[in-house]
């Protein structure tokens, strides 16, 4: 069993959520765009794949990915973050009916995001000392829709990661 860091109160909210939210096994599109939940009630035999570009959150259960000779294993308040298409292989390696695998995935529209950065980029620097870092940043037009930068906090833990070294770059 994969160790879970100090208990986390948000994790058994979130784990509710997504429980709620599914009907079986399975990968189950959201209103939201580009989010979706995915359950699954006992393990599964390594599937081979090829991973787009998204951000994973597992709150309930465990995965393993394979990458080449490399094992990957995150669980709860772990995630893992695809920049770019890769090809591997994936196993839940903890799921049961009492405790499914439960996740919540994100696809990344990486054209949005490069025109985001590209936008911000090329906007002149606030010279407020005070104001805060985010105010270059663009507001979400609807509450019902994630923007294609939601995940941008997360792409920086991405190239301190020991598999960094293996993808290429994507400045």
């Amino acid at each position: 069993m994969l160790p879970t860091p100090t208990h986390m109160p948000q994790l058994d909210e979130l784990a509710s959520i997504v429980a709620q939210n599914t009907n079986g096994d399975g990968v189950f599109e959201t209103p939201i765009p580009r989010l979706s939940l995915v359950r699954f009630s006992k393990q599964t035999e390594p599937l081979q794949t090829v991973q787009h570009p998204a951000l994973c959150i597992i709150v309930q259960g465990a995965k393993q990915v394979m990458l080449a000779d490399e094992i990957y294993i995150y669980g709860p308040a772990r995630h893992l973050v695809v920049s770019v298409d890769l090809p591997v292989s994936g196993q839940i390696i903890e799921a049961s009916e009492e405790k499914p695998y439960l996740c919540i995935r994100l696809d990344l529209d990486l054209p949005a995001l490069g025109a985001m950065f590209m936008e911000v980029a090329r906007r002149p620097p606030n010279r407020r000392a005070d104001a805060p870092r985010r105010s270059a940043l663009p507001r979400p037009h609807r509450s019902s829709s994630i923007p294609p930068f939601a995940c941008c906090g997360s792409c920086n833990r991405r190239r301190t990661s020991p598999i960094s070294r293996r993808l290429p770059s994507v400045n």
